[in-house]
């Protein structure tokens, strides 16, 4: 703690614990799983403390060379607020970056899981 602030790790791992949301930590992220009825996603959070800002990745699966992705990828684009697809070497991913402070940290994270929930369907045909 510095300066009577927590660290936006610890905050994440509070707003996990009250939402009763299994998570695991490691040194350097924290990831949780989001489940649907037939596929779940695997969500990590990477956090900067010096800056205060979180990035928030979703990887979806790795892309055929062949494969052309870039029209699915633009429409997820338009359909999402937070997410944004994006092809990283040969994998799909979804990324959310932001900053944050314990006043808005919560509003922030019911966001993020929101949107990945109303996106679900836009996700699964990525």
């Amino acid at each position: 703690m510095l300066f009577g602030k927590k660290k936006i790790g610890d905050l994440i791992i509070k707003y996990f614990n009250e939402k009763k949301i299994s998570y695991e930590k490691n040194s350097s992220s924290i990831s949780f799983t989001v489940s649907y009825n037939d596929f779940s996603i695997y969500p990590y959070i990477n956090v900067n403390e010096g800056n205060q800002s979180v990035s928030i990745l979703v990887n979806i699966r790795r892309i055929n060379q062949k494969e052309n992705v870039y029209e699915m990828i633009n429409s997820f684009n338009i359909k999402s607020q937070y997410f944004k697809a994006i092809l990283d070497s040969d994998v799909l991913l979804l990324e959310y970056n932001t900053f944050v402070d314990s006043d808005n940290l919560n509003d922030i994270l019911d966001s993020i899981i929101d949107s990945l929930s109303i996106l679900k369907e836009d996700i699964r045909n990525l």
